[in-house]
């Protein structure tokens, strides 16, 4: 039995996709939780915040790798089926976050 290599592909990129979309909206919701609570532990919350914002660099750094260029990343991010997933709002934020990451990840890349 041999399987679709460019099904596995589309597969592993959609797993992708959903890590970076799923990730992204947990940093928000701590940041909200943060903000609404005023009892919220906000040290515990800046940790879990950092965390998640560690996976989402780690995700878009192997993502980018996949893409040309940040316009074409973002693009398949919050393309049709990120549509589904996320509202005008985050796909702006989102995007946003990309290129913020994709400008310090190049940054390091070039100091070195």
């Amino acid at each position: 039995m041999t399987s679709d290599p460019a099904a596995s592909i589309g597969t592993a990129k959609s797993q992708l996709r959903g890590r970076i979309i799923g990730t992204y909206q947990r940093a928000q919701r701590i940041i909200m939780a943060a903000a609404s609570s005023p009892s919220a532990n906000t040290h515990a919350a800046t940790i879990a915040y950092d965390k998640a914002r560690e996976h989402l660099r780690a995700d878009i750094l192997l993502a980018s790798r996949l893409f040309a260029d940040t316009d074409a990343l973002v693009a398949w991010l919050v393309d049709e089926r990120g549509a589904e997933l996320l509202s005008e709002e985050e796909r702006v934020s989102l995007g946003l976050i990309v290129r913020t990451m994709q400008e310090a990840n190049e940054g390091t890349q070039k100091a070195s």
